[in-house]
Parts: C-alpha cells; structure tokens; sequence
C-alpha cells in the first residue's frame, strides 16, 4: 500500500471513528474530536460535507423535543386541573334565587340531573314556553356531549370529531343562562368553576398538537 493511499485510508479511517463517537457523545464537535484524538481542524475537515447534520440534530430537533416534554407535562398539569374544577362543580353551588326551594340554592349536579331530565316531561311541563323548553333541553345535554368530547380527545386519533363537539358545547353554553333569566334565579361559584373546567381541558392540547406539526423532520 503506497503513502497516498495509506493516508487517504487513515482519513477515512478516523473520519469513521469520529463519526461514531460523535452519535454516541452527542456533544458539540471539539469534544467529539478530542473522543476521538484528533484537532478541531481535523474534525470540520472530515465533517464539512455533513454540516447541515449538527444544525438539524442538535439545533432544532433535540430542542424540539424538549420542548415537546415540557409542553406535555404542561398540559397533562392544564387537564388535571381542569378535570378537577370540573367535578368539583357539580358539589358547589351553582344556583340561587327566588325561585330555588331553601335553602335559596341548588349544588351542580341538581342542576345537571333537573336540566337533562325535565325536559322529558314535555312542553307543557314548561307552560307551553318554547325558548325555556328548548333552551333547559340544550342546557340539560351540555355534559354529555363535553364527556364524549373529552373521551374522544384522550383516546381517538383523529381530532376532527373532538373540534366539532368542541364547537357544540361552546355554543350550548349560553342556552344555561336563559334558563336562569327564565327561572328568575342568578348563577352561583359552581356554574363558573363548570365553564372554566371544561374550558381548560377542551383547549388544553391546541399547543402540543401545534408543537407536533411543526416539528422538523430530519432528511
């Protein structure tokens, strides 16, 4: 084997070597090259091909899922405190007013069983009113629909399903508050504690699945 060929061989030879140690360290290229027993000269010369490598590994995706882990440590905190005012809710009060029987107020899970249930006894139930029928209807099917939307969130791939009921509570929300103007009573603590729970675990994940679409893939 001639000088020449030897010393392209020995390049070759280290390059390899420094290749390897630097995927195993993942550290910046002069300790890579010192792993390895070689300069920094040596090393840019055996890595100039390759630089977009350290720019898109170390610059953008191993950042990128740090931050991915963070932000879901965030959220999963964001949706245990929602899910948290959520129940607690339904054991705060939620309604007062003349027309509530003593002591003056009602927790949220009266309000939850009377506005899914008392629309089944009909219009005339309501004194032939069609907006309070129609809007203690609406009211009453608030919770099941966030329940399926959460479950559907937690467990389904596809998000299309999620954002659409999303939309739906969103907008049945205001359909409680006709029913106490109706019911000539005010909301209490527990009906607000209700909105900000469902509002916390319903947009709790936009930021991670923003995250993950914009993550780079490597080429």
């Amino acid at each position: 084997m001639g000088r020449s060929a030897a010393s392209r061989w020995s390049a070759d030879n280290n390059c390899g070597l420094m290749d390897h140690a630097s995927t195993l360290t993942e550290g910046n290229p002069p300790s890579s090259a010192r792993a390895c027993g070689q300069s920094s000269a040596a090393w840019e010369a055996c890595h100039r091909p390759n630089e977009g490598y350290w720019s898109e590994t170390e610059v953008v995706v191993v950042p990128m899922r740090r931050l991915e882990l963070t932000d879901m440590i965030r959220y999963q905190g964001t949706l245990a405190v929602g899910l948290a005012l959520y129940v607690g809710s339904f054991f705060a009060p939620a309604i007062a007013g003349s027309a509530v029987t003593p002591p003056g107020w009602a927790p949220g899970y009266i309000c939850a069983f009377c506005a899914f249930v008392m629309p089944l006894q009909g219009l005339g139930f309501f004194g032939s009113d069609r907006l309070e029928f129609l809007s203690m209807l609406v009211s009453g099917w608030i919770n099941p629909i966030f329940i399926v939307a959460m479950i559907l969130a937690l467990r389904w791939a596809d998000k299309r399903p999620f954002a659409v009921l999303r939309i739906a509570v969103l907008a049945m929300i205001p359909f409680c508050w006709i029913v106490y103007y109706k019911e000539r009573s005010y909301p209490r603590e527990g009906h607000f504690l209700w909105i900000l729970g469902m509002l916390l675990i319903l947009f709790s994940q936009r930021r991670t699945a923003k995250l993950s679409e914009a993550r780079p893939r490597p080429t």
